[in-house]
This record gives structure tokens, C-alpha cells and sequence, in this order.
């Protein structure tokens, strides 16, 4: 795939975003099934009471070590890892979500907020984090483009910032408070996390002003944690213990996540750390390293601790894949699917590990995966990504274009997304779902070519 580096270069010299973020080329999103799914474990009753659909509310999860967490686009609610590997308790992370859904069901984004609303996720990090390339972490990194929808929103408006377009007063911040303590209390839940969240916030030094932060975008005074403070330790869930389970999985993310982002410094701190989440992040940063027999020497001692755990299954799945130990990233990945109860980004790792065998047989059967997994998961860029390809190499064309249309779709890149329904369209059976899916593409992205 080449990406269009030039016009997004001339876009973001053009718009001084004015991050403070440090130089990059790429943001990560993370997409890791056991991640994943402990926020989505975590954000799904507070959506349910809020009357939000899981459905059309994202949880996206960015690599970014500081505490922040902020809404975009609509209904996308984004939370950096550093928020994950900096709380104590489930509560804390609880407390934000629950937070930022005051936020979105508030009504508090603006008309500016809102014209994102129809660009790609991977789009809207790229134009506001001032990036050339949005990645995605799968045990493993691999590259998404940013689109110029969202790019080009920018354009249009005056030397925007990132605090400017998400910042919120204090009294919708107050707001935010008072709904996520309500949301908390509806789900007897301590609201004790977002209270710790607003005071390790209050005692960080004084920030940088160019800098984009928790603070920078949801501003905090004394006033406003008296009075979230006076109403959280009013409630009688204010002292209830954590759920053993869920903080036990809170450890489980955060050592998989230092792991990967900090995969020297994790080594030397686990290096006699004998515990689950000793090992799990060792496992994970030897992985990042290249080091992968000494990765799966770790993987195999776990697995006979946690017999019954997919995670663990999943990630030497993967390490073997990247071992060339085919056969044996085959057999570890089914495992995973059956534990885990057809999960669907481990079934997309599985239809990986199935394409690179490179024979018929395993294609078709990748290609029955990820017919399933773009079921559940519509808006995947790696399944259609792949079914894009599987398809083509099968002989089946009109598939093959029709599933780059949903590729391109979900990227923004809706000229590309128009052009290849165009060409499903003439290749498809006609009066078939895929027929009319390839219609409705060109109708929602006519426009862009008109």
C-alpha cells in the first residue's frame, strides 16, 4: 500500500497542531483480543445504562504512556495505554470511561468535533496527532494509512489544536462528573477510581500548555474534586473491594503492555519475577525483541499453569507464526479459537497462521474464518484486508474488490472505496447480498466523486 506522504506532509506543515507529542511517523491503535476485550468487559454496562449501543460507541485503545482518555468523531471514545498501566484498581479506568460517556451522552461535542464524525478512526488519529500512519497492534505491528478525509477537515479551519478541538469548559467537566457518578452508583460500582484518577492528576507538576494531556483537555481544580469527592464518598459502594478477577486481569494487560512498549526496562524489572504477570510481560518482551525461542520456552511453561487460558495459546500461536513454526502456530491458534469460543481477533491470527501455509485447502478455510469474523466485526481493516487478498488468490475477483471497497471504506479512502465497488459491481452476480452491498458503497461514496 503507498501511502500519499507529500500531501499529508504539506497538510500538517500547513496546520500547526501544536501536540507536543513527540516526532513520529506512526500512532498505534491496540488491537489484542485480550485487551480488547477486558475494556470492552469493563465499558459495556456503563454503555448499556447510558442507553449507548455497543454497536455505534467505539472503545479504541492508543499506545501513549500518559494518563488521557477523550472523545472524537461522534461516538469514539479513545483511551491511551497510559491510563491502563498507570491505575491501581479497575475503578480507575471505570470511573474515566464512564466519564467521557457523560461527555458524548451530554450533548458537550461541538459543531467542530462533530464535522469528524464521518471520517475513519484511523483518519481522525492521524490528522490529530499530526502522524503520516495509524498501526495496529495484533502481538505485532502492521501499518494502516491515515486518510485525507480527516486530514483535510483541518484545512479548513485556523491553525486548530488538539486541546482546542477537544477541550471542554469546567462546567461541562463538572457535568461529565456528576453523570459518571450516577452511571457508577446505577452499577454499584465505587466511584473511589475516578476519584484517585482526579487526584494523581491534581499532583502532576504544572503542564505544559503546548502539551496534550488529561488535564490540558478536561480541566481540574480544587472545586471540582471537593464536589465529586463530597458525592463519591457519599455513596454507600464508596470502600467495596475490587473484583479479584478483573484486577487480577488488569495486571495481566498492563504487564502485556509494558512489555511491548518498554521491552528492555520490563526485562530488567522481571528478570527473578517468577509470578503470572512476571512472566506474561517477559514472554511479551522477548517477542518484541526478536527473541522468540526464549519467548516460547516462557509461553509453554504457562500454558501448563493456565491450561484453559486462550490468551496465552493466542500469543504463542503468534510467536511460533513468527518462528516459521507453521504447523505448531496452527495447532496453538485452534486451540486458542475453541477456548476461547470462536473470539474474533483470535480467529483473525488463526486465518494468518492458516494463509501461510500457502495451499488451497488452508485459504478456503481462512476465507470461511473471516467470512465469519467481518460478520461481527464489520468495521475490521485486517479481516477485509485479508479476505481481499484470499479472494484474489482464489480466482474469485468480484469478492476480492468488492471486500478492498470495505477496506477502503473503513480507511476513509472513499474514492478507493468507490472505484473498487464499481468494479465488484461488474463481476458480481447480480440480485446477490454482495451485488447490492456493492451498490450501497457507490451510493455512500458518490459524493466524494462527484
Amino acid at each position: 500500500m503507498k501511502i500519499k506522504f507529500n500531501t499529508l506532509l504539506i497538510l500538517f506543515i500547513l496546520i500547526p497542531l501544536n501536540l507536543g507529542y513527540a516526532k513520529s511517523e506512526k500512532i498505534l491503535i491496540i488491537n489484542d483480543a485480550e485487551i480488547n476485550n477486558y475494556i470492552n468487559y469493563l465499558s459495556k454496562p456503563l454503555l448499556v445504562s447510558s442507553g449507548l449501543s455497543e454497536e455505534f460507541v467505539e472503545v479504541n485503545i492508543i499506545f501513549d504512556d500518559r494518563i488521557n482518555a477523550f472523545v472524537a468523531g461522534g461516538q469514539r471514545i479513545f483511551i491511551h495505554s497510559g491510563l491502563i498501566t498507570n491505575s491501581d484498581e479497575p475503578e480507575e479506568i471505570v470511573g474515566v470511561i464512564a466519564h467521557e460517556i457523560g461527555h458524548i451522552v451530554s450533548g458537550h461535542l461541538t459543531r467542530t468535533r462533530e464535522a469528524i464524525s464521518s471520517a475513519s478512526t484511523a483518519g481522525i488519529l492521524a490528522a490529530l496527532f499530526g502522524v503520516i500512519s495509524v498501526g495496529i497492534y495484533h502481538n505485532s505491528i502492521e501499518q494502516v494509512e491515515g486518510d485525507l478525509t480527516a486530514a483535510a477537515i483541518f484545512s479548513s479551519a485556523n491553525s486548530l489544536s488538539l486541546n482546542s478541538i477537544l477541550k471542554y469548559s469546567r462546567t461541562q467537566e463538572l457535568n461529565a462528573d456528576m453523570h459518571a457518578i450516577n452511571l457508577l452508583e446505577e452499577n454499584k460500582t465505587s466511584g473511589r477510581g475516578l476519584l484517585k484518577i482526579l487526584y494523581k492528576l491534581s499532583k502532576k507538576d504544572k503542564i505544559n500548555a503546548n502539551q496534550m494531556n488529561y488535564l490540558s483537555t478536561h480541566p481540574l481544580n480544587s472545586e471540582r474534586i471537593s464536589i465529586a469527592g463530597n458525592r463519591i464518598k457519599g455513596s454507600k459502594y464508596f470502600n467495596q473491594k475490587s473484583n479479584i478477577k478483573s484486577l487480577e486481569n488488569l495486571n495481566r494487560i498492563k504487564a502485556k503492555i509494558n512489555g511491548f512498549t518498554k521491552p528492555h526496562e520490563s526485562l530488567r524489572k522481571h528478570n527473578q519475577d517468577k509470578s503470572i504477570y512476571g512472566r506474561i510481560a517477559k514472554a511479551t518482551s522477548l517477542h518484541k525483541l526478536g527473541k522468540n525461542k526464549e519467548s516460547i520456552e516462557i509461553l509453554k511453561k504457562l500454558i501448563k499453569d493456565e491450561p484453559l487460558n486462550p490468551y496465552i495459546y493466542e500469543t504463542l500461536g503468534k510467536t511460533y507464526l513468527d518462528d516459521r513454526q507453521i504447523d505448531k502456530s496452527i495447532d496453538l491458534y485452534e486451540k486458542a479459537t475453541k477456548i476461547s469460543e470462536n473470539n474474533s481477533l483470535i480467529l483473525i491470527g488463526y486465518s494468518k497462521a492458516l494463509i501461510s501455509k500457502n495451499k488451497q485447502e488452508t485459504d478456503i478455510k481462512a476465507i470461511n474464518i473471516l467470512e465469519i469474523v467481518t460478520k461481527k466485526l464489520k468495521k475490521n481493516y485486517n479481516a477485509w484486508r485479508l479476505l481481499e487478498i484470499l479472494y484474489g488468490r482464489s480466482g474469485k475477483y468480484g469478492q476480492s474488490f468488492l471486500a478492498g471497497a470495505e477496506k477502503s471504506l473503513i480507511l476513509g479512502q472513499r474514492r478507493n472505496a468507490f472505484n473498487k465497488a464499481t468494479e465488484a459491481l461488474k463481476l458480481l452476480k447480480v440480485n446477490t447480498p454482495n451485488y447490492y452491498r456493492a451498490k450501497d458503497i457507490i451510493i455512500i461514496t458518490k459524493k466524494t466523486n462527484n
